[in-house]
């Protein structure tokens, strides 16, 4: 008996770094998790309401300093980018790369839409997303690039 108790024992002591591995770590992981999340529903969000034209929902996730840079206008305020947040942007057709986080902070998606009949445009969608520390943590989206990447005329 007092063999099995050492044992035992000596089990306890080994397994006791490797469950200190297991519990620590994911605590910090958990943030990491919790802020990416957070970051990238800003960035659904924000595609939701450009995509029905809802400038209010668009507005609501950005930063004052928003960058919004489309082939057809580049806006450095969030203001100065009101007017466009109301223009519908079309619905993907198809999504080649789905949003992904790229590096920490900037999320990056590459769709393919129809703008119009008979044209067909693939789009590199990059945006970047700052918050705050957990667990107040906020974000906002700072930065909406969308960048063509292929296409025209069908």
């Amino acid at each position: 008996e007092k063999l099995m108790m050492t044992m035992m024992t000596a089990l306890l002591l080994l397994a006791a770094p490797l469950h200190a591995a297991f519990v620590g770590p994911p605590v910090m992981g958990r943030y990491a998790r919790i802020q990416m999340n957070a970051a990238s529903d800003v960035v659904d969000s924000f595609l939701s309401a450009t995509e029905r034209g809802d400038a209010e929902a668009a507005k609501a996730v950005c930063a004052e300093d928003l960058l919004y840079k489309t082939h057809s206008a580049t806006t450095e305020t969030l203001a100065a980018a009101e007017k466009r947040l109301k223009t519908k942007v079309p619905k993907p057709k198809d999504v080649k790369q789905e949003l992904h986080e790229e590096s920490p902070g900037v999320f990056v998606r590459e769709i393919v839409v129809k703008p119009v009949p008979f044209v067909t445009v693939g789009v590199r969608q990059e945006f970047e997303v700052r918050c705050t520390d957990p667990p107040e943590e906020e974000c906002e989206l700072s930065r909406a690039e969308y960048t063509k990447t292929s296409g025209g005329k069908d």
